[in-house]
């Protein structure tokens, strides 16, 4: 009896759900508007979705939509001064009279072209749940912050639902994923109107479905979980086009299926690149270059330098590389200028590294060499892949000796690396005193997290 109580109580998914959903409502809140990656182009992106812009247009070396004016004007006032370039600034900021000017700011008058270039590339399907708080906000209120607000909320809900079911799915593993999922960069990210939020979560409940119909013996894969894969794949590939994610769908032994076991896989995936091809192809046709990148020259620099160019992204690999990198994957917030203590980041990756020891939830599972080195190789893929992108059209020109990747980009990754670790060590079930250890540091690193964003944001 006893037993059954402690099960109930540290529940893996009733304890995420607890804490991304008060957590994760917090943050909507206290981070002020606009203080996240990139959040007035995310949040451009989706009013012109909801305007019915779900292909943007380009001019001269701008890609966006006609919005209203007013929301220029209320990143002036959010930034406070003439520049919208946020990257420019430290952490704005935020105060209730504030608050009160924003949302003098009306979803009305006169519309001009709205440049949001770095998001324009983004298929609509990346902004789901935020446009969707938008749509349902317009119905109630004209004023643009309440609209804003109401998009990050959805999104941090369509987060929370998705985790949950990850962290349900799962075999192993589970409170190692409820620390990526719930890690202030996850969920400041969640939080906001980026898309970063939909492909983190939409990734892990991908990899948790291929880990939960790979490992638990007594589930077949009928058509309504083959759907389920397939439109999870389809999401991915149209989120920030990363359809070699879905390259993952193979580690599925083909006898879990139920029918047509190899064809399933082959199809989900050749629909998955179908899907980001055709996207793809009108994403460069209204691509603007940024940060003075010239993808041409980089391009042909990997091609001539293919050796030169792997050495260099293993300086950019999480925990084995760049520091800086790693910090960015637990959490730097703000527009990346939102630093916690080291001390921090240490114990989140020490905890981290103790629940991939006791990360077993029953008896220990064989790994075959071959399913261990398909999953490095996909890893490797998609790193490769993500080094590329930035390397060719984010770094600036003719700097062929970094690559500018925010720890971010790399997200989605981890899950499948912590498996790959599990693969090559023999992890240990997990206790109920490392969970009680898990919750005590959920509790004061939140503490400690809001505390610091309070003192960031709101104390002169």
């Amino acid at each position: 009896m006893q037993e059954q109580i402690k099960k109930i109580i540290l529940s893996p998914e009733k304890i995420f759900l607890l804490f991304s959903l008060l957590c994760g409502l917090i943050f909507v809140f206290l981070i002020p508007p606009f203080e996240a990656p990139d959040e007035p182009a995310h949040f451009a992106r989706t009013m012109g979705i909801v305007n019915g812009d779900f292909l943007p247009s380009k001019q001269a070396q701008s890609s966006g939509s006609y919005l209203p004016a007013n929301y220029t004007e209320m990143l002036k006032v959010a930034a406070q001064n003439n520049s919208i370039d946020f990257l420019q600034f430290l952490p704005q900021k935020y105060s209730f009279s504030k608050a009160k000017k924003l949302a003098q700011f009306k979803d009305s008058g006169p519309k001009i072209f709205t440049d949001y270039a770095n998001t324009a590339r983004y298929s609509p399907a990346a902004y789901l749940p935020q446009s969707t708080g938008v749509f349902i906000s317009k119905l109630f209120t004209k004023t643009l912050l309440y609209q804003f607000l109401c998009a990050r909320i959805f999104n941090i809900l369509f987060f929370v639902l998705l985790g949950f079911h990850t962290i349900k799915s799962l075999p192993f593993l589970k409170w190692a994923a409820i620390l990526l999922l719930l890690a202030p960069m996850s969920m400041s990210l969640a939080s906001s109107v980026s898309a970063d939020g939909v492909l983190i979560c939409c990734s892990a409940l991908f990899f948790a479905k291929i880990l939960q119909y790979s490992y638990q013996d007594d589930l077949s894969i009928d058509t309504k979980q083959t759907l389920l894969l397939l439109f999870l794949s389809l999401l991915l590939a149209l989120t920030k086009q990363s359809v070699l994610l879905c390259l993952f769908i193979f580690l599925i032994p083909a006898k879990k299926f139920k029918t047509f076991g190899l064809t399933s896989k082959i199809l989900i995936f050749i629909f998955s690149i179908i899907t980001a091809a055709i996207w793809s192809k009108f994403a460069l046709s209204i691509n603007v270059t940024l940060n003075n990148s010239d993808y041409p020259s980089h391009i042909s620099y990997i091609i001539n330098h293919p050796i030169n160019f792997l050495i260099l992204t293993l300086n950019y690999t999480p925990f084995f590389g760049n520091i800086l990198i790693t910090k960015g994957i637990i959490g730097i917030l703000g527009w990346l200028n939102v630093y916690f203590h080291n001390i921090f980041y240490s114990f989140y990756m020490i905890l981290i590294l103790l629940n991939i020891l006791y990360s077993l939830n029953g008896e220990y599972i064989k790994f075959p060499y071959l399913k261990t080195l398909s999953l490095f190789g996909i890893i490797a893929l998609n790193y490769i892949e993500i080094c590329i992108l930035v390397f060719c059209f984010w770094t600036p020109k003719n700097a062929f000796n970094y690559i500018a990747i925010p720890g971010r980009y790399l997200i989605p990754l981890l899950l499948p690396f912590l498996t790959f670790c599990i693969m090559l060590i023999k992890p240990k079930n997990t206790s109920y005193k490392l969970i009680i250890v898990n919750i005590i540091f959920l509790v004061l690193s939140f503490a400690y997290i809001f505390l610091e964003l309070t003192k960031i944001f709101y104390f002169q």
